[in-house]
């Protein structure tokens, strides 16, 4: 990468790292550092990223490997750490050929309480209801519809009868997909874009 493209990445207060099929670190912005020098759910071991569950690791990998065999745009998102830890969500933006050296580039953000807030900007983008909007942030934040249910006082049912409707509104089939779209419009989309429904 150019001198100009690494400086371009010092911009965004989000973390932005390249990493290979190995996990290594091809390189950072200040911001990924930050977070992965924080260790809570990834850090740098002999400048690989590494999870703190082996199975965590296991699916990171995958999930980069995937990117980079896969030339098409696509994102892929991925929610590290329970809640009991500061989590940490990775978006793998998509493979990106450096030389002869395959890489992805991935958004590091971390994903604590109320990272990702249920906004009249995402709620009117998605197209949602103020509680559905509320329910798609905290299963895009990683937590799972049990820890939605608890922290909202309501049905685990109740949980799941509003994802389908989420899923149906946003085209979306799964918890994964819903959590690329919501982590892509929170991350990606600046404040002042009209939303497409408006």
């Amino acid at each position: 990468m150019s001198s100009i493209s690494l400086n371009f990445l010092e911009i965004f207060n989000i973390g932005i790292a390249f990493v290979d099929g190995d996990l290594r670190i091809i390189h950072t912005n200040s911001a990924a550092l930050t977070i992965i020098d924080q260790g809570d759910v990834i850090r740098s071991v002999d400048e690989r990223l590494t999870c703190h569950s082996s199975s965590e690791q296991r699916q990171l990998r995958a999930t980069v490997r995937s990117a980079i065999g896969n030339r098409s745009p696509r994102c892929e998102y991925l929610a590290l750490g329970h809640s009991g830890m500061n989590r940490t969500l990775l978006a793998l933006v998509r493979s990106h050929p450096e030389g002869h050296r395959d890489m992805a580039g991935l958004i590091i953000a971390p994903a604590e309480a109320g990272s990702i807030p249920p906004s009249p900007h995402l709620r009117h983008w998605l197209g949602l209801t103020p509680t559905e909007t509320d329910i798609a942030c905290r299963i895009a934040s990683g937590r799972s519809a049990e820890e939605t249910a608890h922290e909202m006082g309501i049905r685990v049912g109740t949980v799941r009868t509003h994802l389908k409707h989420i899923y149906v509104k946003t085209g979306v089939g799964s918890q994964a997909q819903l959590t690329a779209k919501v982590v892509r419009a929170h991350l990606l989309l600046p404040n002042e874009i009209i939303p497409p429904n408006n």
